[in-house]
């Protein structure tokens, strides 16, 4: 890709660009301005946020008690894989599916 390619391109997703930032400032001011008409509303989003904070609280023990489940789970895989191949059953499997016609 050339430089005046490059500059074809540029010039074309400029437009774009205005107009993305144009909407961008129209919602903004359109927010600000509801928020100003209705200021009751605006602090309601502080209980969300705080409902959100106690709530972290909680995270950290529901990550441990993934981490358990995904332990036990790569122990329960990793038990079954051993047992099918130490008893033969995947391959007497395998072989029954490479025999049987349809």
């Amino acid at each position: 890709m050339g430089f005046l390619q490059f500059q074809l391109l540029f010039a074309r997703s400029f437009p774009a660009f205005w107009l993305g930032l144009g909407a961008v400032l129209v919602i903004s001011a359109v927010s600000t301005t509801f928020l100003g008409f209705f200021p009751a509303f605006g602090l309601g989003f502080g209980c969300c946020f705080g409902d959100f904070c106690s709530f972290s609280y909680f995270l950290p023990g529901l990550f441990r008690l993934l981490g358990w489940v995904w332990g036990a789970v790569l122990v329960i895989s990793a038990v079954s894989a051993t047992f099918c191949e130490a008893s033969g059953i995947m391959m007497e499997a395998q072989h029954h599916k490479l025999t049987t016609t349809y």
